[in-house]
């Protein structure tokens, strides 16, 4: 699955310098009962383009676009394993459901509902599908 995922953030991010740390960086946060690797990849992927200087219009900063009320931490592993605890207590939250915990994810409690965040959830998990199923 590394390989995949390596081949995934590449063709996102191509001078992306960290790639190959990152793809293995997912592999073990899923193996150490995290979110799915090839879901956090593509969450990534949507929410930064895999630009870890990425900056969203709500102040929302780095790969995983964490808003400020949250107090990001510093460092792509540090924000990657903030952002896979946050999925994974959403997740446990939404009974397992990754449509609902990613769409919360994007629009915090109140907005999770909202069409905008459910197509949101649909896109990530579109790409996460296809990246399974080059998986194995």
């Amino acid at each position: 699955m590394k390989a995949i995922l390596l081949a995934f953030i590449t063709a996102v991010n191509p001078q992306l310098p960290i790639a190959e740390e990152a793809a293995e960086h997912l592999v073990l946060i899923e193996q150490a009962g995290g979110p799915k690797a090839h879901v956090m990849a593509a969450m990534i992927a949507v929410e930064s383009h895999w630009r870890p200087s990425t900056r969203g219009r709500a102040g929302e900063v780095g790969l995983c676009q964490i808003h400020p009320c949250h107090k990001p931490p510093r460092g792509w592993t540090a924000q990657m394993d903030w952002a896979a605890r946050y999925l994974q207590r959403l997740l446990d939250a939404e009974q397992g459901n990754y449509r609902r915990a990613l769409a919360r994810y994007n629009g915090g409690p109140r907005g999770a509902h909202k069409c905008r965040c459910l197509r949101y959830a649909d896109v990530i998990l579109k790409k996460a599908r296809k990246l399974q199923r080059q998986g194995g």
